[in-house]
């Protein structure tokens, strides 16, 4: 760590108790890879609810006939304007939706009576410690910045690991339901994930082992799959959530050569590599503010960033690669929200000398304009360019409702474009 950036050590999340909830917890992502750290009470076992910003149920949302903005004028012209409502559809039906991995278990023998943790932003590193009435257990958790790899450290054997899957039947109780519900903005009983998925047909997920290498995998009907492998190396756990539009014997093809890989090379080497990333990344957005807690809250926001996309990766989505991995509501998901949220979320690739991170935005807009002028032709009539307030990453609605036509999306879109050299 170089001198100059030491101090960089006092914008550090730290919690002294152990995190109830899942949006509470502690943030490690690198684009794609994301996991949540929570837990780690006497009712709780410390959590890692995982995701990979790629998995999503693409099968496309198709709106109810005579349900166009065209339809919502005409009511208005003609008097009927208390009707709107009537046409205001959310569904809950299949359609567009991001879809969480589910979550690991760090499993320990005793009674944990205490769990303090720190997420160091220099290092992007998550580190903890468990204390029960056994003693102490530190460890730390961290995604890589290089490779499509987590990796969990921790002393030897005082930790194993239990898979929770949202497609798994029986892989969530009614407690883990009831620690992530604080954060939802949708006012209804949210169905569970997993009632969710198997009322759309996913089938159960597949589990094996490969020289001593675990396997999950998962497909997702008309959407590929994914997979994630799981390896031993030294004190820790190399971890790869892969996903392919082809299907999830690809996407464990994939996950197995990334975590045999880190195998090969060593720890010390994915710690080299990931260090040496985060220390180039941070400097090059170094700066100094008089203001503590607003100079803490820009190199918060810079870390998050890179947690959230990288320039040659997928476009950040409205919580970028973490999704609560027990619940599903009809509205505000994990999707991409273009009525100015998706516009800010980029706004610190201007601040942070990070222009390079705006660029999968751009590239999303260009690679599918033609799905925007097909909206516009739908619910307008015209020719044009239409971004509707919800999309999947192909820029299709994920839902019918009055939101969806706000104007207010594709202008900021815009604006920042004209920022971009």
């Amino acid at each position: 760590m170089k001198q100059s950036m030491r101090w960089l050590e006092r914008h550090d999340p730290i919690q002294e108790v152990a995190a109830e909830h899942w949006e509470q917890g502690l943030a490690l992502g690198n684009g794609k890879i994301g996991g949540m750290v929570w837990g780690g009470s006497k009712a709780r076992p410390l959590t890692i609810s995982l995701d990979q910003a790629e998995i999503w149920d693409l099968r496309a949302f198709t709106p109810p006939a005579h349900k166009t903005w065209t339809d919502y004028k005409a009511l208005l012209e003609q008097g009927r304007g208390d009707e709107i409502e009537g046409f205001s559809y959310t569904s809950e039906d299949i359609h567009a939706m991001r879809i969480p991995v589910g979550r690991v278990e760090l499993l320990c023998d005793g009674e944990i009576v205490a769990h303090t943790a720190r997420l160091r932003l220099r290092e992007a590193r998550c580190e903890g410690m468990l204390t029960t009435d056994r003693g102490e257990i530190p460890y730390s958790v961290w995604t890589s910045a290089t490779r499509q790899l987590m990796v969990i450290e921790r002393a030897e054997n005082t930790l194993r690991l239990r898979w929770k899957l949202i497609c798994r039947d029986g892989d969530y109780t009614k407690e883990d339901i009831s620690a992530s519900t604080v954060y939802s903005c949708y006012a209804g009983v949210r169905p569970t994930l997993t009632e969710t998925v198997r009322r759309w047909g996913y089938p159960q997920p597949e589990e094996a082992e490969l020289d001593g290498i675990t396997i999950l995998r998962q497909e997702i009907p008309e959407s590929g799959g994914f997979a994630l492998a799981c390896g031993s190396l030294q004190d820790c756990w190399l971890i790869s959530i892969q996903w392919s539009a082809v299907s999830s014997l690809e996407a464990e093809r994939m996950a197995l050569e990334e975590v045999r890989r880190g195998m090969a090379d060593g720890l010390a080497v994915l710690q080299a590599e990931h260090e040496a990333w985060c220390a180039d990344y941070f400097d090059a957005s170094a700066i100094t503010i008089p203001d503590t807690r607003l100079e803490g809250y820009y190199y918060l926001q810079t870390y998050m960033l890179a947690s959230c996309t990288r320039p040659e990766g997928p476009h950040m989505t409205l919580c970028g690669p973490w999704s609560d991995d027990t619940n599903y509501g009809p509205i505000c998901d994990n999707d991409y929200h273009w009525n100015n949220e998706q516009e800010m979320q980029i706004w610190p690739v201007y601040t942070g000398n990070r222009l390079a991170f705006g660029e999968p935005m751009f590239r999303m807009m260009e690679e599918h304009l033609d799905t925007l002028k097909q909206v516009c032709a739908i619910h307008f009539k015209i020719d044009g360019a239409f971004l509707t307030h919800s999309t999947d990453p192909l820029l299709r609605p994920t839902y019918a409702s009055l939101d969806n036509y706000e104007l207010n999306g594709l202008l900021p879109l815009l604006e920042a474009l004209s920022l971009h050299p």
